[in-house]
């Protein structure tokens, strides 16, 4: 899966830093981003999902995005 990022702050030894949206597949409820976005905030180095999440219109049924924070120290 690929790595959208929104406010990217910077990235150390591969591992974004700052506020990034990671692709999650599609998402169709809140319920299940809160499931599912904290699990793949975390397999990228540790993130921690902010909450919020989205459907991009140019995925619309296909892909959607959790928002995730990373420390900015390396």
């Amino acid at each position: 899966m690929k790595t959208q990022t929104s406010l990217r702050v910077g990235v150390c030894m591969g591992i974004p830093r700052g506020t990034v949206d990671m692709w999650a597949g599609p998402l169709w409820s809140d319920t299940e981003a809160q499931q599912q976005c904290p699990g793949r905030c975390e397999q990228f180095g540790g993130g921690k999902f902010t909450g919020q999440w989205r459907t991009p219109e140019e995925t619309w049924g296909k892909n959607s995005v959790c928002n995730c924070e990373y420390p900015l120290a390396c």
